[in-house]
């Protein structure tokens, strides 16, 4: 019997319609169940991630002038590659040079003063100059030092000797009036000797009346006379020979004046040497820092120096000098949040964000320091931990080890131990829920 068109059949439902519901919830079942054994079975590495930088184990060298001065000449740019002792910057030597030209001058004349004195106190016939002024006799300036030491030592030497010479020329007219006084009293008591004899005899025959007694008496006034030239002679003799021995001492004084101004000079001369020595050490110094030369070789970073006549002030930094025959590590820093579980010999990979790649490479290191209390960026206020990880030299490929210099920018992955995939999902939530829980 067939359908009525107006009174259509409806199609009959399927007993199979709870099919795709349970295969629906199996593979939900299958899913979850699968995935959450695997979420508490499967262990993740669990990494730190730290930003950071390239430096040298031995850091950069800061090139800085300790006077200051004008720049004459800059022969370095930034990033130039310098040998160890090659010229970076000249300074003007406006006042440097010669200041070391006057302390160069007072040492060559305290130096020939020296010697002039030491001849002096000596008593010495020539000044004997040493090599440091006579090898440099060609120059002018030592030359005029060389003749007014002489002029000087002539002069004072002449004047001192010119006055010695009077008073012993006055010594030796005492003497030889000494000898003509002396002379006399031998000869007078010669012939008092003699007018003693001829008395005896007289008196003899005056006792026989053969003679007049006045011829006695003549005779005794005339011993009485030359014994008076003898007595006289005598103290002229005493007399002269203290003023010998005065005279004598004030050639003694004279001299013992002389070297006691020699050896006053001398001292305070030699005083002078030894100042004026220091201040040329220090001056030469100066001089030798007008050109300012690398201290290792390494790369120029940082030039603070442009323009010739530009002035620089005492330990103005100059540049930086980044070695590159050092070894090279990341210096990072830490997220304090991140700091639980980082210590030294823990693993590390760095990666170079300026490589210009699609995929930068990894390459391995290690973690060698830690710091062990937080630091402040002065800049950013950001507190941070320092760390250091150095590259392991044999995972960089030949063609980037030339590249890898210092002040690049790195981010390390810092492998901190395992984690289950289940507490990588649930973890943020139970903390969330714990702060939740303590919430006032």
């Amino acid at each position: 019997m067939s359908a009525s068109p107006s009174n259509p059949r409806r199609p009959v439902a399927s007993s199979d319609w709870r099919q795709p519901i349970k295969a629906a919830w199996v593979a939900i079942f299958v899913f979850f169940g699968v995935g959450g054994v695997w979420a508490a079975y499967s262990r993740l590495d669990q990494a730190a991630i730290a930003k950071g930088e390239i430096v040298s184990q031995s850091n950069r060298k800061t090139i800085q002038h300790l006077e200051g001065g004008i720049v004459q000449e800059v022969l370095v740019r930034d990033g130039q590659l310098v040998q160890e002792g090659s010229l970076l910057v000249r300074l003007a030597d406006v006042s440097a040079a010669g200041n070391l030209t006057v302390l160069k001058s007072q040492l060559i004349a305290a130096v020939a003063e020296e010697a002039r004195l030491v001849a002096e106190r000596d008593d010495l016939p020539a000044v004997a100059f040493p090599n440091e002024v006579s090898s440099d006799a060609s120059d002018p300036t030592t030359a005029r030092v060389i003749a007014d030491q002489l002029s000087q030592f002539r002069e004072r030497r002449a004047n001192y000797q010119g006055q010695i010479n009077i008073l012993t020329s006055k010594i030796s007219q005492l003497s030889e009036q000494i000898k003509g006084f002396e002379q006399v009293n031998i000869s007078g008591k010669e012939q008092t000797s003699k007018i003693r004899d001829e008395l005896v005899g007289l008196h003899a025959l005056y006792a026989k009346k053969l003679i007049p007694v006045t011829r006695i008496y003549a005779l005794e006034r005339e011993m009485a006379r030359i014994q008076g030239e003898v007595g006289q002679s005598a103290s002229e003799i005493a007399r002269l020979k203290q003023a010998a021995g005065e005279t004598q001492l004030q050639i003694d004084q004279m001299r013992s004046r002389f070297l006691e101004t020699v050896s006053r000079d001398l001292p305070a001369t030699r005083k002078v040497i030894v100042e004026t020595r220091a201040k040329m050490h220090s001056a030469t110094d100066v001089v030798q820092r007008i050109d300012i030369r690398a201290p290792q070789t390494g790369v120029v970073q940082g030039l603070k120096v442009f323009t010739v006549g530009g002035v620089v002030r005492p330990g103005d930094v100059l540049m930086e000098l980044a070695p590159v025959s050092d070894v090279l590590l990341a210096r990072i820093e830490i997220n304090p949040l991140d700091i639980d579980g980082i210590a030294p010999g823990l693993d590390a990979e760095i990666m170079f964000p300026a490589f210009a790649t699609r995929r930068p490479p990894l390459f391995r290191g290690k973690v060698t320091s830690v710091s062990r209390d937080r630091l402040l960026d002065e800049a950013t206020r950001r507190p941070y931990f320092a760390g250091e990880v150095t590259i392991e030299q044999d995972a960089i490929p030949e063609n980037y080890k030339k590249r890898i210099v210092p002040g690049m920018p790195v981010e390390v992955f810092v492998a901190t131990g395992e984690r289950s995939a289940l507490q990588y999902i649930v973890g943020p939530v139970l903390q969330r829920m714990q702060r939740s829980m303590r919430e006032q």
